[in-house]
């Protein structure tokens, strides 16, 4: 029988989810397209790995294993890659001067919520991912200062996806 230390498991886990992140080029020209892009990649993550996501994010424990805060610094990390989409809009003037680690964690909180519940079966539905995830962000962006305008034709590019 072969043990696995759960540390090494999440660490492999938040090595692969951040990796699928840092394939989304940064856009200087557009960062709410990045993030936009970044939020793509975090539903698909959830959804072509749906037992590393769980493990990762309290849906399916290992052995009884209860992650301490060291654990939890890890998916912390993770969140460095929106929260630079998120500091370039501000930048940009697209999103006013706020706290962008609390606008990254708003984020994290509706993307796992819409990930949960898709990964789980209850989203689509009737309606289309993009139905949820296009509006989600876009709203997100307006709420942290952009224009409905604006944050709409960052997130176009969904609809060719």
């Amino acid at each position: 029988m072969s043990t696995t230390d759960p540390t090494d498991v999440l660490r492999e886990g938040f090595a692969r989810f951040l990796e699928r992140l840092r394939e989304v080029d940064e856009d200087e020209d557009d960062p709410v397209a990045e993030l936009f892009a970044l939020c793509r990649a975090y539903r698909e993550f959830a959804l072509t790995e749906p037992d590393v996501y769980a493990v990762l994010f309290g849906g399916s424990g290992l052995s009884g294993f209860q992650p301490g805060v060291a654990h939890r610094e890890m998916g912390l990390y993770v969140l460095r890659v929106p929260n630079g989409a998120i500091q370039r809009a501000v930048a940009a003037g697209r999103f006013r001067q706020a706290d962008e680690g609390l606008l990254v964690r708003r984020l994290w909180c509706l993307l796992h919520g819409m990930a949960e519940l898709e990964r789980t079966g209850y989203l689509p539905g009737r309606y289309g991912h993009r139905a949820f995830l296009d509006a989600a962000v876009r709203d997100f962006a307006v709420g942290a200062g952009d224009t409905f305008e604006a944050a709409t034709a960052s997130g176009a590019f969904l609809e060719d996806a």
